[in-house]
């Protein structure tokens, strides 16, 4: 494994708290029509990611195709 952590924002929508996470989801994209794309049946949980950089832009020059990165937001 490259890292692992657990983060609060995962934890609460796994416990439904404060509200239900499609709820929420759902309730919200009603609230505008740009907002309706959060409408899904699925939903990706947390704020980290963490992985191996495959390809760049070309204005990345921080980066490149090989490199290991991780962020906690």
């Amino acid at each position: 494994m490259m890292s692992g952590w657990v983060n609060h924002t995962t934890v609460g929508s796994a416990i439904f708290e404060p509200l239900p996470t499609f709820t929420f989801l759902h309730r919200y994209a009603r609230s505008s029509p740009g907002a309706a794309r959060h409408a899904q049946r699925c939903h990706v949980l947390g704020s980290d990611l963490a992985g191996v950089v495959l390809r760049t832009g070309p204005r990345v020059r921080n980066r490149k195709p090989g490199d290991r990165w991780s962020r906690t937001a």
